[in-house]
């Protein structure tokens, strides 16, 4: 198995040794072999934190053993996971669940998982959901984004965070892991190959589900018929007319826009749009070197119930070797948008009319292309979510255990300061609209990066506006996301 984790002005790929392991209910994460031989604890940070982890036989939650782990006070930013491999199916959604405990104090844990191939290539990388720890045990579950396809295993984990936002203590922190399931949804999967007539001939539907996603109830029916094109049965489905069609989408995954093979996008469609619908292009973060669109799904999907059509890309990571710089980066979101465009009476939706929504380092780009080719684009109001916006200042190049200064050489790849400030929003900034949000206890990007951008845009369109959230951490968690995707989709259907 393949790991993508940050190693300063490079990607470290940490080749896999240990086994496969099954995760699934019942299995209480290996641990009950007495050792964890299965599990990783990957640190690649030269400040060398301090580590441990261990097998435990008291405080269990459940079964002989559980796994202790104790996390450094020294870490750098991602440069710590608590891991384990484990084979997962393309297009099944998963729910990884644990019990866990504090014995120093609240904290918390971050679920990391990465999805791969059966040639350990990486398919996709996800961070989200934060896990709160106490003294005493609670059980904890998250639902994984759908295995995308072509994935065959998940690299699943823990990473560490303080309660209070920083994502490293004062002192050192110990948790107790327990219990861990990997679970699939409670489907009969069936095969679908050539010949198998999509599982028909048995004369039931027992592998197939109608899935109602409406607020509302309605009366689709499905049901078998002799009435078939060949064998003796085929599937009828009847639609209900009552049926909201904002609550529906229409998916399409891992579209070509260019001809880099990261050069793809997904769409999320409400089901009854028109050529009056309004488009939203999705840029996910992951530090211009990392990140996928995957981890916008559930954003995406809001805002196609919310009746917009939406758009995730991936673009070209920041690379040294293959000469690729912020310039190279914001030219995919270029590409993106025209090629989209182009598609409109396919995808049906308003190709004049397009909004920008960015986190981190998709909130860069898109400021950074919006502002330097405004007018001449389709862009007409940008949202940006813990947007890094001035690269020259230090408080942001210096953020404690970030390593963003090496990080930053990596995407402008100059030491000639005007390089900088050309890869600076800041510089750029100009009338278009622009929405900017940022958590006061962003422990990545100093939220004054967004505050300094809006003192020089307030007064260029009263529709620009700022909100600073308290007690919010650089990932936003998922209402706080939903929420701005619900303001957003509300001011487009405005426009």
């Amino acid at each position: 198995m393949l790991k993508k984790i940050l190693l300063f002005t490079s990607l470290l790929f940490v080749a896999n040794t240990f086994s496969q392991t099954n995760l699934m209910a019942g299995v209480n994460g290996d641990f009950e072999k007495g050792t964890l031989e299965n599990w990783r604890f990957i640190e690649v940070s030269t400040l060398t934190p301090k580590k441990s982890t261990a097998i435990v036989t008291t405080d269990v939650h459940s079964g002989a053993y559980a796994a202790q782990v104790t996390w450094g006070v020294n870490g750098a930013i991602q440069d710590i996971v608590f891991d384990q491999l484990s084979a997962v199916t393309s297009g099944v959604v998963y729910t990884y669940k644990a019990w866990a405990k504090s014995t120093s104090g609240a904290f918390m844990l971050r679920i990391h998982c990465t999805y791969l191939n059966d040639a350990n290539q990486l398919i996709g990388d996800y961070n989200d959901m934060s896990w709160i720890l106490t003294d005493s045990y609670s059980a904890h579950s998250y639902t994984l984004p759908k295995v995308p396809v072509g994935a065959t295993k998940v690299n699943i984990g823990f990473r560490a965070f303080r309660s209070n936002g920083s994502r490293w203590p004062a002192t050192d922190v110990t948790c107790l892991i327990d219990d861990v399931e990997l679970i699939e949804p409670p489907i009969n999967y069936n095969d679908l190959l050539s010949g198998m007539n999509g599982n028909f001939e048995t004369g039931t539907l027992d592998s197939w589900r109608l899935l109602e996603v409406g607020t509302s109830p309605t009366q689709s029916k499905t049901s078998i018929t002799t009435d078939a094109h060949s064998g003796q049965n085929a599937a009828k489905i009847t639609w209900a007319t009552n049926l909201k069609d904002s609550n529906y989408i229409n998916y399409r995954y891992n579209i070509a826009y260019a001809n880099a093979p990261r050069n793809i996008i997904d769409a999320y469609l409400p089901v009854g749009r028109t050529m009056a619908t309004k488009a939203v292009l999705l840029v996910p973060g992951g530090g211009w070197i990392a990140g996928d669109k995957l981890g916008f799904e559930g954003q995406a999907e809001a805002f196609a119930k919310a009746g917009v059509a939406a758009f995730v890309m991936n673009y070209r990571y920041a690379d040294v070797a293959q000469h690729i710089t912020y310039a190279e980066m914001i030219e995919d979101i270029g590409k993106a948008l025209t090629f989209i465009a182009s598609k409109a009476d396919v995808f049906v939706f308003n190709a004049n009319s397009f909004t920008l929504f960015g986190h981190s380092a998709g909130s860069h780009l898109a400021l950074l292309y919006t502002y330097r080719n405004s007018p001449a684009n389709q862009v007409n109001m940008i949202v940006a979510l813990a947007a890094p916006t001035n690269l020259t200042s230090s408080l942001l190049l210096y953020m404690p255990n970030t390593g963003m200064k090496d990080r930053l050489d990596i995407v402008v790849q100059s030491t000639d300061n005007a390089k900088w400030l050309d890869a600076s929003p800041l510089t750029h900034a100009n009338s278009i609209p622009t929405r900017l949000y940022h958590g006061n206890l962003d422990e990545i990007i100093p939220y004054q990066q967004s505050e300094e951008l809006f003192a020089k845009i307030k007064d260029l369109n009263s529709k620009n506006y700022l909100e600073i959230i308290p007690n919010m951490t650089h990932g936003l968690n998922t209402p706080e996301m939903i929420r701005i995707v619900n303001e957003t989709a509300a001011i487009m259907k405005q426009q």
